[in-house]
């Protein structure tokens, strides 16, 4: 064979190596790009379910549920508390507090509310849903306190379905409740940081034998003019009738917003000395507050002394107008 030949024969193990290395490099690339496209596939799956969970439209209903609690007897008085949770601050500290920690707060505030006997409570900041820390603080509650009836306004969804946090407004109700809307107020925020996004949750309550339309409500923390614009869109709403509000107005005595509200003519004005309920250590102003249909008469309005929350409760009792 001519040296040719042997020069030949000697290149072709390197030739058929060669060979084989390239289908090996192609069939990397390809796995490495179904594991690319697989990630994607996953994150925009991700993206898509958080989107669709913040902007599904269901927060538009409110969520009423029956506990096993019968309903409270008729009385001539109403009681009504109206109490802002600051979602029992779940993020202490930059931490999440353990379940076992919420539960044994809100038997505290169960407690509290035991002990004021109301026929509605109004609360606000209030979460149903968090993956980090899953109890559910109204349900808790609801069966904590005996109430007959619950409802829960969304306010904010974060997250995606199975990993999220869900909160609002909410009450509980000694007498038969029935929901009716949940209304978003000016200045929503973003579905991407909704911390300040707020609406107000109605539903119907039986006092003395007629529906009562009630809302329980948190209004803007941060922007007063956008808080007077919120009052001023609940009043343009304000259903024909009596009505009753509840909640954390944010606004002082002396503000614009509970002038709008008091001016509206539909609700009796509240004691004419307000004690502060906030910031509940040390309180120096009012912002919580129960407004009740024109023409109502205050038995009594208390803020109750108590740190379970940023905010004191208060507490307002009224007597029933004699039905016709």
């Amino acid at each position: 064979m001519s040296p040719g030949g042997k020069a030949s024969a000697a290149q072709s193990p390197l030739q058929c190596g060669s060979g084989m290395e390239a289908p090996l490099a192609q069939r990397s690339r390809r796995r490495w790009r179904r594991a690319g496209a697989t990630v994607a596939f996953v994150v925009a799956l991700g993206c898509l379910a958080f989107v669709l969970n913040a902007t599904w439209p269901t927060w538009k209903q409110p969520w009423v549920r029956v506990h096993a609690s019968p309903p409270a007897v008729e009385s001539r008085e109403l009681r009504v508390l109206a109490f802002n949770l600051q979602k029992l601050d779940l993020f202490r500290g930059g931490s999440v507090r353990s379940p076992e920690e919420v539960r044994a707060q809100l038997d505290e505030i169960a407690a509290l509310i035991r002990a004021q006997d109301p026929h509605l409570v109004a609360l606000s900041e209030v979460v149903v849903e968090c993956a980090l820390c899953p109890v559910d603080q109204v349900e808790h509650l609801a069966r904590a306190t005996g109430m007959h009836q619950s409802a829960f306004g969304e306010q904010f969804d974060f997250g995606v379905p199975g990993c999220a946090i869900r909160g609002g407004n909410a009450l509980l109700s000694r007498l038969p409740l029935r929901g009716v809307r949940n209304e978003q107020l000016s200045g929503g925020a973003s579905f991407l940081w909704p911390a300040n996004n707020r609406r107000a949750l109605w539903c119907e309550a039986l006092v003395a034998g007629r529906w009562l339309p009630v809302g329980s409500l948190h209004l803007d923390s941060f922007d007063p003019q956008n808080n007077l614009r919120q009052a001023e869109q609940l009043v343009a709403g304000l259903p024909e009738g009596s009505v009753l509000l509840a909640g954390d107005f944010n606004a002082r005595p002396e503000s614009a917003t509970l002038e709008r509200l008091l001016g509206s003519k539909r609700f009796a004005a509240p004691a004419a000395e307000l004690p502060p309920s906030f910031p509940a250590r040390d309180p120096d102003r009012r912002l919580d507050y129960v407004l009740a249909p024109r023409g109502w008469r205050l038995v009594r309005e208390q803020v109750i002394s108590s740190t379970l929350s940023d905010h004191r409760p208060v507490i307002a009792t009224f007597a029933l107008p004699a039905t016709r």
